[in-house]
């Protein structure tokens, strides 16, 4: 898909949500809930298993406050 950012990319992106979330106490049910997205989406994103969006970032970011 052409909106996907780089593999690169979205290993950064997944280890700053991880550390986010941890730092904060924060579910990952509570941040796909905030960002509008699938809990299902979320967890293949941060496992790796699927690339980020940018419009997916950018709903993170925004749920995150970021």
């Amino acid at each position: 898909m052409h909106d996907e950012i780089d593999p690169g990319q979205s290993d950064a992106v997944a280890l700053k949500v991880r550390e986010e979330l941890a730092r904060r106490r924060l579910s990952r049910q509570w941040l796909a809930d905030e960002a509008r997205i699938s809990i299902s989406t979320l967890e293949k994103a941060l496992a790796g298993r699927r690339r980020f969006t940018l419009g997916t970032v950018v709903r993170l970011e925004e749920a995150l406050d970021m």
